[in-house]
């Protein structure tokens, strides 16, 4: 069973914020909608046009089949795309 990790800046799973990707800390939006079985490491959704440059994916069926116990996401969206983000890569800004 994957262990739910505990997000930073007391978001909650669906939240939208932003994350660094690359070395240049690249900005995107992000939506917060899974965990996996590796440390420190979560599900996102990123819009569509950014996917290709932060080389994002969409959800195979199996990734979010009941018997997978590497990744956990909630009824994945069809048509979004997703990339894995490490927690400390996400930019929470206070309003």
């Amino acid at each position: 069973m994957t262990k739910e990790p505990k997000l930073p800046h007391k978001l909650k799973w669906g939240d939208r914020t932003a994350a660094r990707v690359d070395e240049v800390e690249y900005l995107i939006g992000i939506g917060v909608v899974g965990y996996t079985s590796l440390k420190d490491v979560i599900i996102v959704e990123v819009h569509e046009s950014v996917a290709d440059e932060v080389g994002a994916w969409s959800a195979p069926e199996d990734l979010y089949s009941a018997g997978s116990s590497d990744v956990f996401m909630k009824k994945p969206r069809a048509g979004a795309y997703y990339k894995y983000i490490k927690l400390k890569n996400i930019v929470h800004e206070e309003s």
